[in-house]
């Protein structure tokens, strides 16, 4: 019997290593058929700027006195930002700095992308590992090496494999937590959480469950954690939020939320930021004299985020059927990545590559998720996910490309349900078999 554990102990190990070499070949191909070929144009500038020496600015004015995105060799004003999330520029700026922008550049960028996800390969690999199972584990592991988003994602100058690579982190230290504390550890993951909220804005939202979780798992020592866990995340935040104090005027570690708020909740909204419909959705008049109208300083992402965080609360008053509905219908779009009801100019939105895998996956999802009921308080982590997840979409937007933020975790779930279904269905024809059997005799 040693021996048969040992060859299958070798097989498993075997399986991992394959899948996680397969997934970066898969990566490296992709990068040199469909990759990016220079600086995304919602990065470019903070990166460009940095590199100038001018300090995180996403937008400048021209000598005409004209707002743009675009990075200015001579600009009248440079405005300071906190519009994006910091993480994924700085990750830009060290290639840029060394490598310049040109193809080697972008190329090691989307090589490095390539190993962070067969990284996120092995770390659902381990998480599926602990909370379901080896078989599962080893399902998961291959649907992160090869689902066609994936990837793609790692070949395309975006925030998404760093912020995945971040959230899986967290979760791994976090369950290692679940199992025996450690303080090194809780340390690991105190930093890493630090890290995946200055990743993107949602990052914040799981802050009060971590610190609900914290005071309850560990009563006898709920101070001393408490305390401990917000000193590392703020070792890793308030430096941003200091920063952005003393550059745009406020303590703040986003400028974009607002906006978002307002695409999604706007008396015109459809549940997709308005550039990408068709005909474009324009803001008020009243509203863009209120935010361009009085001229720019430092303190315009400030200015800009609250007038559109103000009139999308007061959309939401004036028109609460409107909000319901765009509720649910961002819901929809979210879960089913089918888009439908108006004209889309997304890049690719009608592509079976977006809704094909994932209408596939579902079904197994969905089972999975049904089974895990049972042992839901193993389970809750992930359902928090999914929750806060499709929260945000339906508070503010959704475009094809946010599904993916909750990818892995759906495929652990489609993975248990393929499993068990893979299990029933040899039960049953041994079933089957053995009342042939019968009947023979």
């Amino acid at each position: 019997m040693a021996a048969i554990r040992s060859i299958v102990r070798f097989s498993q190990q075997n399986f991992l290593v394959l899948v996680i070499f397969l997934a970066f070949f898969a990566r490296f191909t992709a990068t040199f058929i469909v990759g990016s070929t220079e600086l995304e144009h919602e990065y470019a500038p903070l990166v460009l700027n940095m590199t100038a020496g001018r300090g995180f600015v996403f937008y400048s004015v021209d000598q005409s006195n004209k707002l743009t995105t675009e990075f200015l060799a001579n600009p009248k004003l440079l405005i300071p930002s906190a519009f994006k999330s910091p993480v994924y520029p700085f990750f830009l700026l060290i290639f840029v700095k060394l490598f310049g922008t040109g193809m080697l550049g972008i190329r090691l960028i989307e090589v490095t992308q390539a190993i962070l996800g067969c990284l996120g390969c092995w770390l659902i690999y381990k998480i599926a590992l602990e909370k379901f199972g080896q078989p599962q584990a080893m399902l998961a592991a291959a649907g992160m090496a090869f689902y066609p988003l994936l990837v793609y994602s790692s070949t395309q100058i975006s925030d998404t494999i760093i912020f995945l690579t971040l959230e899986s982190l967290t979760f791994w230290f976090f369950i290692q937590l679940e199992k025996e504390f450690s303080l090194k550890v809780f340390l690991f993951f105190s930093f890493f959480f630090g890290l995946f909220t200055l990743a993107r804005p949602e990052g914040f939202l799981y802050f009060p469950f971590a610190l609900i979780w914290l005071f309850l798992r560990y009563p006898k020592k709920r101070i001393s954690l408490l305390i401990l866990f917000a000193v590392f995340c703020a070792l890793m935040i308030v430096p941003w939020g200091l920063r952005n104090y003393f550059q745009l005027g406020k303590f703040v570690t986003n400028t974009s939320g607002g906006l978002n708020l307002w695409e999604g909740q706007n008396r015109n909204a459809v549940g997709v930021p308005s550039w990408y419909v068709v005909p474009p959705v324009g803001m008020p008049e009243t509203m863009a004299k209120e935010i361009f109208g009085t001229g720019f300083d430092r303190h315009f992402e400030i200015k800009q985020d609250s007038i559109y965080f103000r009139n999308a609360v007061q959309d939401m008053l004036d028109y609460p059927v409107h909000a319901l509905w765009l509720a649910f219908r961002k819901g929809l779009y979210f879960w089913s990545s089918l888009f439908f009801g108006f004209s889309f100019s997304y890049a690719g939105a009608k592509s079976p590559i977006y809704w094909l895998p994932w209408l596939l996956m579902l079904p197994f999802f969905l089972y999975g998720m049904i089974l895990s009921v049972k042992e839901h308080k193993k389970y809750w982590v992930f359902y928090l996910v999914f929750l806060i997840s499709t929260a945000i979409c339906v508070l503010f937007f959704v475009l094809p490309r946010y599904t993916m933020l909750v990818y892995p975790w759906v495929i652990i779930f489609a993975a248990h349900g393929i499993w068990r279904l893979y299990l029933s269905g040899v039960s049953l024809a041994r079933k089957v078999s053995n009342g042939s059997s019968g009947i023979g005799e």
